[in-house]
């Protein structure tokens, strides 16, 4: 074979693998949950009854219940950069009376993401919500939804608001 043949057979090769590789949210759990996680979180950042709604210092994200917080996954992180005010984890907040940014001491908001439980590749139950301080909080069941090759976040089943 000459080397130009096996260059191109080589491309060729690479190429095939690289079709076949990828895959759709429905065959890739961990995508699917990402986009749910991101769409759940923009719909709780438009959605939420904080007294401070977007001029909170920072929003807070964490994966878990509220008091129990991990911090999420650093690429839900990046796929929500483009928003005001910054998003960062859970642990760059403290929790006292108030939700407060450990950075600058401003107040802010921690959101939640408790669970997330798929009926079907198009249909989800998220639990979750926000934490603004011991009178400002909020949480619920909600339904998120796949139209073609979005997630659309419904408001909650069960709610419950302090």
């Amino acid at each position: 074979m000459t080397s130009s043949a096996f260059t191109l057979a080589f491309t060729l090769a690479l190429a095939a693998c690289s079709i076949t590789s990828s895959k759709s949210p429905q065959e890739n759990p961990g995508l699917k949950l990402l986009q749910i996680d991101e769409a759940f979180l923009r719909f709780l950042f438009e959605h939420n009854s904080s007294g401070q709604q977007s001029h909170a210092a920072v929003y807070c994200i964490g994966i878990g219940k509220l008091g129990n917080l991990a911090d999420p996954d650093n690429r839900l992180l990046r796929r929500l950069s483009d928003l005001r005010p910054s998003i960062v984890p859970a642990s760059h907040c403290k929790y006292d009376i108030e939700v407060t940014s450990r950075a600058s001491g401003r107040r802010s908001l921690i959101f939640n993401i408790e669970s997330v439980k798929c009926r079907t590749d198009a249909l989800c139950e998220v639990i979750g919500g926000y934490l603004e301080g011991n009178l400002s909080a909020d949480g619920g069941t909600y339904i998120a939804e796949r139209h073609n090759r979005t997630w659309i976040i419904h408001n909650p089943l069960t709610k419950w608001i302090s």
